[in-house]
């Protein structure tokens, strides 16, 4: 597999693989509360924006003895509340006819709920049998429920979006690592991702699948443009080749091997050879104005001679 390339043993972005919530802290302490007091509550927001991740922290947190009942209208063609507590609540308590107490309902993806579930689940919460349920959907205006059981409903709560800083601490914790996402692909996967943490996970997964299968540990800038088919401004490309072009030549310079440091030995050959270079290169200057000198001595004889020969007249210039 791609991930064992990179020395993961398993898929670090698995949507399976629990994982801290991160940028979730206040919604945390009021879901807690809720449950707590024994109250109702809605969580809405869209999809991939981690609705079922709340509500798997709920149910890590208090799981044990038959108390928390999931539910995911997404894989349940027919909701029966009070067969969901019942079965839920252990057999051996059935067969002795006791009754369910303090549960915790958690019903995830709802749309809508018929009447006959909301009188019932508005039964079993009346009579303590559940201590609270926790409502996750889209939209809680467009979510159908009975006047009654609204009325028990005491806060719907809006999750917040997540911030540039808060996707790169859930990847860096997801790697265990700051250094195989780099000069800010983090963020901008974010954005490109509409700040959903499902899709954004999701893409970054798609990003180090594609480093991997390129033979790299890091996830460059140009893989995001080849992915995401990312058309950037002349300008913007122009400032951002310039910025690589000159941080490559600084890491050019950084990679240049340097020279070691010159021994005593190696000085004191160096300073010979040196000097002896520059006696040759005195000798051989010695040795052209010689041979200058002896040329001009001798052009100035030919002179005297020519001027001491008998001219032709033919030869005279007038």
């Amino acid at each position: 597999m791609w991930y064992e390339e990179l020395n993961f043993k398993s898929n670090p972005f698995s949507l399976d693989k629990e994982a801290e919530l991160i940028g979730y802290d206040d919604v945390i302490d009021e879901i807690t509360y809720a449950i707590e007091s024994g109250n109702m509550l809605f969580i809405e927001a869209p999809d991939g924006h981690g609705k079922t991740s709340l509500l798997k922290f709920v149910i890590n947190k208090y799981k044990g003895q038959g108390r928390v009942a999931y539910v995911d209208c997404n894989r349940l063609e027919h909701l029966n509340i009070e067969n969901v507590i019942m079965k839920r609540y252990g057999l051996l308590r059935r067969l002795f006819s006791k009754t369910p107490k303090d549960m915790i309902i958690l019903i995830d993806n709802i749309n809508n709920l018929s009447k006959k579930n909301c009188e019932r689940l508005k039964y079993f919460f009346d009579q303590n049998y559940v201590r609270s349920v926790v409502f996750a959907g889209t939209s809680y205006n467009s979510t159908y429920f009975t006047i009654s059981l609204k009325d028990r409903i005491t806060k719907v709560m809006k999750l917040p979006e997540l911030k540039d800083n808060d996707a790169t601490e859930i990847i860096e914790n997801r790697l265990n690592s700051n250094e195989i996402f780099v000069n800010g692909t983090i963020k901008e996967i974010f954005s490109i991702s509409n700040k959903n943490p499902k899709l954004f996970i999701q893409n970054c997964e798609k990003a180090l699948k594609y480093a991997a299968e390129n033979y790299s540990r890091i996830v460059k800038q140009d893989y995001l443009t080849k992915i995401f088919n990312i058309k950037k401004e002349p300008l913007k490309q122009e400032v951002e080749e310039e910025y690589i072009h000159e941080h490559e030549h600084q890491a050019e310079e950084l990679l240049q091997i340097k020279p070691k440091k010159e021994s005593y030995k190696q000085k004191i050959e160096r300073e010979l050879i040196e000097e002896k270079n520059i006696k040759i290169k005195k000798i051989q200057k010695t040795e052209k104005k010689s041979v200058k000198k002896q040329k001009k001595e001798s052009v100035k004889k030919e002179i005297d001679l020519d001027e001491k020969a008998p001219q032709n007249i033919a030869e005279r210039y007038y």
